[in-house]
């Protein structure tokens, strides 16, 4: 008989198909995705970073070529592989990694100089949990860089944006609007300095690209593009162009300190 699901097993069987994809969806390589854990960072310290959840990498090997030494965590040993083939060829780029679970990580208390984290929240059922083992796990005045996407702070909004993607991909857990994100790292000991972002232009094609799973994707798209006719934009400004179906996701990026 095999064992019930969890979150966590269900988030390591859908990152372990989605590896590849995501090793090269061009959203994820997306450099104003990728540029502001660099620069909210700062420049290296003394000690390692971590890079929570890191999937396939491409942000550790960023921060790698910036100088930093990192350590990736991430529960899925296909995105693992990924990572370190992301980071081995690139000169200059100290990186390790390992796997653990976000809640529980192998470290000592205040091993890191920095931490960040990327579209890894809103994959976690409680993601305070992990905000409170990475104010464990910083040292004294050491920054955090969360990276995620947002929903809208109206509640009917949100709770549609969040079935669509739970649809499409079922390991996700929920959005946190903007103001919900900051109460959270703020509850879990952080001071928070500063928050930006940017939306990005999504189609429904590269969306589905990532979890390439035809037999529930396709009545997906029609659900999406019945919903932009009809006007409902979801808070994501959901839109039918063309045979296309489009809409603009909101990222945010959190530094915060840990008080």
């Amino acid at each position: 008989m095999s064992a019930p699901e969890t979150p966590l097993s269900r988030a390591r069987s859908e990152f372990s198909r989605q590896a590849r994809a995501m090793a090269a969806a061009p959203a994820f390589r997306d450099d104003r995705a990728i540029e502001p854990f660099v620069r909210l960072l700062g420049p290296p310290a003394a000690g390692p970073v971590l890079d929570l959840a890191c999937g396939p990498g491409i942000v550790a090997a960023a921060l790698g070529r910036a100088g930093h030494a990192v350590i990736g965590i991430d529960a899925a040993l296909a995105m693992l592989e990924r990572a370190r083939a992301q980071c081995d060829p690139l000169q200059g780029a100290r990186a390790g990694f390992a796997a653990a679970a976000a809640e529980r990580l192998p470290f000592a208390s205040g091993a890191f100089a920095g931490a960040v984290t990327r579209l890894a929240l809103h994959h976690l059922p409680e993601p305070s949990l992990a905000l409170v083992e990475l104010r464990r796990l910083l040292a004294r005045a050491a920054p955090l860089v969360v990276g995620d996407i947002v929903c809208s702070p109206e509640p009917a909004e949100a709770e549609l944006h969040n079935a669509l993607e739970t649809l499409r991909d079922p390991s996700h857990q929920r959005f946190l609007s903007e103001v919900e994100l900051v109460e959270l790292l703020e509850t879990a000991g952080f001071a928070v300095e500063s928050c930006e972002g940017f939306a990005q232009q999504r189609s429904f094609a590269d969306w589905a690209a990532i979890v390439a799973d035809a037999r529930k994707l396709e009545p997906l798209e029609v659900v999406m593009r019945t919903l932009a006719q009809t006007g409902v934009r979801a808070g994501i400004d959901l839109r039918s162009a063309n045979g296309s179906v489009e809409f603009s996701l909101a990222f945010r990026f959190v530094r915060a300190f840990p008080c």
